[in-house]
């Protein structure tokens, strides 16, 4: 009763009393159970804010309970990439996600934990992938950025022009401040894309 009174709170966004429901249930339950109510749990850690490595403890020990399922390792994982800067476990965990389960979020996230490495190649791959799978505008900045970095001038402008045809408002201003961008800002062809300065 403790768990469905947790899962109406989570669907409900009163996520404080979902967790408290859920540690009751957690408690109660054998672990074959408290697999999947420390991975809701988790998801309404990460909801509140502020509250990731409670996210990501119960992720890790619903894995530990379960690890056959992808869900927490994509949600540790994304914790760890964008909130957390923990690059290296990002990378492990999406390496799980996509050999069970392979979305184009998990080659997304897997690419930019690589870039913040500074691997702009081995990004590459990842970044193509998430395209095929869902095209989508952040992941052509992404891969322009690994193209700067690899580097690979010529998906870095294929991908940039992409980028701003697509929606100039958002991203124009990355184009024009990221230092890994720097070494193109004095050539014509630069400025032919991004338009003025």
């Amino acid at each position: 009763m403790y768990a469905q009174r947790a899962f109406a709170y989570q669907r409900m966004g009163d996520h404080v009393a979902a967790i408290r429901d859920y540690g009751r249930a957690i408690e109660m339950e054998p672990p074959v159970n408290q697999a999947q109510y420390l991975f809701h749990r988790g998801m309404c850690f990460t909801a509140l804010g502020g509250h990731e490595e409670h996210a990501v403890n119960d992720f890790g020990r619903a894995i530990a309970i379960f690890p056959d399922h992808p869900g927490p390792y994509h949600l540790r994982g994304k914790l760890y990439a964008t909130d957390l800067g923990r690059y290296r476990e990002a990378i492990a965990d999406f390496d799980h996600l996509l050999t069970m389960h392979p979305v184009a979020e998990g080659y997304q996230l897997r690419g930019y934990a690589k870039l913040n490495l500074g691997l702009g190649r081995e990004a590459i791959p990842d970044l193509l992938e998430a395209n095929r799978l869902e095209q989508d505008t952040y992941t052509d900045y992404l891969l322009a950025w690994a193209g700067a970095v690899a580097p690979d001038d010529e998906l870095f402008y294929r991908s940039m022009q992409a980028v701003l045809a697509a929606d100039p408002g958002t991203y124009r201003a990355y184009f024009l401040d990221n230092v890994d961008f720097a070494r193109f800002r004095n050539q014509p062809r630069f400025h032919q894309i991004v338009g003025g300065d």
